[in-house]
């Protein structure tokens, strides 16, 4: 992302908690103290019942897409717009609750799905067409590793290449005389 752009995100994620917190300020100047409580309690009850219930049901469309030979892309796109609605309507404030209550008017979650999934078709020909930074290597790097890397790599399976079995010790870590409480000397060869 570009920095202004990042800047104007960065902001809008600052300034939406605020925006939140000031809703609910006014809304409890509006009708009282308990009954912006209720509401928030009760957004957050049905939320989670939305993501509980929602993860299983969408598994269960998508398999039954994919079942009758269809895309199931519709099915988790719905499901990922369900579950996101749940989680809107976890969060407290007004305005997450009526965007978390208006995602789960079929019609409406049908067409924002219609408008982002169409408007990433289109960036994402838009990259191939250009030639995406995030496809292509980095000067100097090459995908596939050398014939030498690969065929070193392939050497010690059950193509007949060499193994090498053998037994080691080290010197450094001999048994201790416990009466000295010094290294006892190494076991010499004998000569014959």
């Amino acid at each position: 992302m570009n920095s202004p752009v990042r800047l104007i995100v960065g902001l809008g994620l600052l300034a939406l908690p605020l925006l939140e917190l000031a809703l609910l300020i006014k809304l409890g100047q509006k009708v009282g103290f308990w009954p912006v409580i209720l509401l928030i309690v009760s957004t957050a009850v049905l939320g989670f019942y939305i993501i509980r219930t929602q993860g299983l049901a969408t598994l269960e469309r998508v398999t039954t897409a994919l079942e009758a030979g269809q895309e199931p892309h519709k099915a988790l796109a719905d499901g990922m717009f369900l579950l996101f609605a749940g989680v809107l309507l976890v969060l407290p404030g007004p305005l997450s609750d009526l965007l978390g209550l208006l995602l789960l008017i079929p019609p409406l979650r049908r067409l924002v799905s219609g408008a982002l999934f169409s408007s990433g078709v289109a960036v994402s020909r838009w990259s191939t067409r250009r030639g995406s930074k995030a496809s292509r290597p980095p000067p100097g790097f090459d995908r596939r590793p050398p014939d030498d890397f690969e065929r070193d790599f392939n050497r010690g399976r059950s193509d007949g290449g060499e193994i090498i079995d053998g037994e080691f010790e080290r010197l450094d870590e001999q048994p201790m005389d416990p009466r000295k409480n010094k290294p006892s000397p190494p076991d010499r060869p004998r000569q014959s």
